[in-house]
């Protein structure tokens, strides 16, 4: 072994050290923390002893959403809840949409924002002015394009506050469409659901998606609500659970009826903009977490471009191939796993592509938001 060793080039040597840690760091993060989601189980509820619930969702301009997925939120089998819909100065006949539904659903509550109250874009206003209108002490946040997977959502969040947490983060996967644009934004909201969920069981809540939230308002007051991060347009999911998230104090709720499914972007551009928003947020995360968030993607680039870099050595061409074999058998092993339990069942057989297509993305996308600014959440 020494003997080949010192027959290789000095770049082929550094070449085999970098594709060796990246892919040990990758199986490290696939078998560690991903195979987690799978290995997670939660319990059946009962709706014996599950605590009223507010559900808040901030509405801007969303009439057609509000007529096809409201419902769906209304309909919960629940024993004691009410849906707070916040208008945020609505114009394409959200109030109309919502009045019609206020006459036949005695739990709905709509709290409107007038056009000439001036308030700092993003949807911390609307939440606050939510959050404080919530008579309940469990609160339970959702977007106005989302749709939950089934009426037992809430029993099952609410399954979490009555195990004792105060903090519940659940998954909330794209729904599946046509085209390679939707597959991308699929395959990248499980990469990132996949993150903070198998972070989280391991005792490392650092976010949660805001279209499938839950918190008390106990949690919520006791680090100021979003005041830290106030002058941020958005952070009112992951920089609120990085203030308020303990590993005593988080549940992760991954049960396929409690999953909240959002439709994805329909053009490039839109993706585009859903892209430097969240960018702007994850600018503010602490260090320790953008350092652990960063390992993930620099193991991917690093190994493949040192396995690729080691085709070209005919003494390394062997070991090359073989790492790839691994890293791709054991990248689709977990994620098929690891996507089911997110209800994404195909998509899994194309991660290898996205993958590096949504790391080019972000390299992207992490160089254009150095000189660019958000102005507004809708």
């Amino acid at each position: 072994m020494n003997e080949w060793w010192n027959t290789l080039e000095n770049e082929a040597q550094v070449l085999l050290l970098v594709a060796a840690v990246s892919l040990i760091g990758l199986l490290f993060f696939y078998l560690f923390f991903f195979l987690r989601i799978a290995l997670h189980k939660n319990s059946e509820p009962t709706l014996s002893g599950l605590p009223p619930l507010s559900v808040v969702i901030c509405a801007r301009n969303e009439a057609e959403n509000i007529i096809d997925f409201l419902p769906k939120v209304l309909a919960q089998d629940y024993p004691d809840f009410e849906v707070i819909v916040v208008n945020d100065a609505s114009w394409d006949g959200t109030d109309d949409e919502l009045a019609e539904l206020d006459k036949t659903h005695d739990h709905l509550r709509v709290v409107t924002i007038e056009e000439h109250i001036k308030h700092r874009p993003g949807k911390k206003f609307p939440l606050t002015l939510g959050i404080k209108k919530a008579k309940n002490e469990h609160l339970v946040f959702t977007d106005a394009d989302c749709y939950p997977a089934s009426e037992r959502w809430l029993q099952h969040i609410a399954a979490e506050f009555a195990e004792g947490h105060e903090i519940v983060i659940a998954p909330g996967p794209y729904a599946t469409g046509k085209g390679f644009l939707n597959a991308l934004i699929r395959f990248e909201g499980l990469q990132t659901g996949t993150l903070f969920l198998s972070l989280a069981l391991a005792g490392i809540p650092y976010m949660g998606v805001g279209r499938n939230l839950a918190y008390r308002k106990s949690a919520y007051n006791r680090v100021g609500g979003f005041k830290k991060h106030y002058h941020i347009m958005s952070g009112d999911d992951d920089l609120f659970v990085q203030a308020a998230a303990t590993v005593k104090n988080t549940g992760v709720c991954t049960h396929l009826d409690a999953l909240v499914f959002s439709p994805t972007a329909d053009s490039w551009k839109t993706w585009w903009n859903q892209k430097m928003r969240h960018y702007s947020t994850s600018s503010h995360y602490k260090w320790g977490f953008k350092i652990l968030l960063g390992l993930y993607p620099l193991f991917i680039l690093s190994f493949f471009v040192a396995a690729i870099s080691l085709l070209v050595y005919e003494k390394t061409q062997h070991i090359a191939l073989a790492g790839i074999g691994v890293k791709l058998i054991a990248q689709l092993a977990i994620f098929r796993l690891v996507f089911s339990a997110q209800n994404d069942r195909w998509i899994w057989l194309f991660s290898p592509i996205l993958e590096l297509v949504l790391l080019i993305n972000q390299i992207v996308v992490a160089l254009v938001g150095m000189f660019s600014k958000q102005s507004r959440w809708k």
